[in-house]
């Protein structure tokens, strides 16, 4: 049996990306459930979000398709609660949450917020002077913005992280920083 109801509440476009990226970064797959109309046709509601996420997927798949977890799935204050019900509580993440894959010679980290300024801090990849401790120890060649070509002004690393000046960075949805390595 099925139903119809015109009485939904949808979850934001950015939400919809977000979840995908916690998911895929711990080694998940994401179901999307779409409830036609009375009538067969698609709701508006769930056409823009599948719009809007088609749109992302289209600048962003490499961080998603074919990837693995890396090392670390997640940083950042806000923590995704699991089980039957948490799907009701919409979650506000910040510039300093990300969520990483990995694949192809780079790390995947994406900002679920896009930083204001443009500057990104990646603290999980920060130097770490203790080989014996499973921190990243490699070599960074390159570093992008996926769908914001040329938009890194500069990068380095130190104690505290990956830090990246951008110009022209800006997006109400999760960008991806793309990290090239050895």
């Amino acid at each position: 049996s099925w139903c119809y109801t015109d009485t939904l509440d949808y979850k934001s476009s950015s939400e919809i990306i977000c979840t995908l990226l916690d998911v895929v970064s711990k080694g998940g797959n994401l179901l999307l459930n779409i409830g036609p109309k009375a009538d067969g046709s698609i709701p508006s509601g769930d056409r823009a979000i599948l719009e809007d996420l088609a749109a992302w997927m289209k600048v962003n798949q490499e961080a998603i398709v074919g990837t693995k977890p890396w090392r670390k799935s997640q940083e950042g204050p806000t923590v995704s609660v699991e089980g039957q019900f948490s799907d009701q509580q919409e979650k506000s993440f910040t510039s300093d949450d990300y969520r990483f894959t990995a694949g192809g010679g780079a790390i995947y980290a994406a900002a679920l917020a896009c930083p204001e300024d443009g500057e990104f801090n990646i603290r999980s990849l920060a130097n770490s002077e203790d080989q014996n401790v499973p921190e990243f120890h490699g070599i960074i060649d390159k570093v992008e913005i996926l769908g914001f070509e040329g938009a890194v002004e500069n990068w380095h690393t130190d104690g505290r992280g990956l830090s990246i000046k951008t110009s022209g960075v800006n997006s109400p949805l999760p960008v991806v920083v793309k990290i090239t390595v050895q």
